[in-house]
């Protein structure tokens, strides 16, 4: 057929594209954690604002549109969980009852708007779907994800309570430790380059 071969190139460049996008994604993700280590405190008044706005959304939705109320309820909830994750940032314990429930009220969230936009709304625009979506249920873990410091005593590799102690009191000196902490992106990234090396 005359568009066969037409039609392959434009499919394979759709899909290098996307791989090349998903790069930049992942490399610009890695300098706004960059960023978040060294201007912590600017990043949580940052993320206490999204809070706050994505909060007073949910009241205003409830309140004006009348979308399904229990469920902005029920996700105004779940800010204030996510706020508790601000009482120690840039730090994050991967034990602690604040960082369990964050990861209950994310998958909580995605469930519940999930069913209603499936299930009483599936006659929405998709583009406006995902801009929900992405605002109001992914923003505020999403930057979490990005901006917080894992104590290095919980990472894979490490036994002792030693390397992170010394960290914060660097860090409460004034200084930088790369020692003590890790930005939960970073040590994401770390955790996929050891397990290659591993594998060679």
């Amino acid at each position: 057929m005359p568009d066969s071969l037409f039609s392959f190139v434009t499919f394979f460049s759709f899909y290098i594209a996307l791989l090349f996008l998903a790069l930049c994604v992942a490399c610009g993700l890695y300098y706004i954690g960059e960023l978040a280590e060294e201007y912590s405190i600017r990043t949580r008044r940052t993320l206490l604002a999204v809070l706050v706005m994505v909060a007073v959304i949910y009241l205003l939705l409830a309140i004006v549109d009348g979308i399904s109320p229990w469920r902005c309820v029920m996700s105004f909830i779940h800010q204030g969980i996510y706020s508790l994750l601000l009482r120690r940032f840039p730090w994050v314990s991967l034990t602690s009852p604040s960082f369990i429930l964050s990861i209950y009220a994310f998958v909580a969230d995605h469930c519940m708007w999930y069913s209603y936009f499936l299930g009483e709304v599936g006659r929405q625009e998709y583009t406006r779907l995902v801009g929900f979506f992405f605002l109001m249920v992914w923003a505020v873990p999403f930057i979490l994800f990005v901006t917080l410091n894992v104590e290095e005593q919980y990472l894979p590799g490490t036994s002792s309570m030693s390397a992170s102690r010394q960290g914060f009191s660097e860090m409460a000196a004034g200084g930088k430790s790369r020692r003590g902490i890790r930005g939960m992106l970073h040590s994401v990234f770390g955790s996929l380059r050891g397990n290659r090396k591993g594998n060679e």
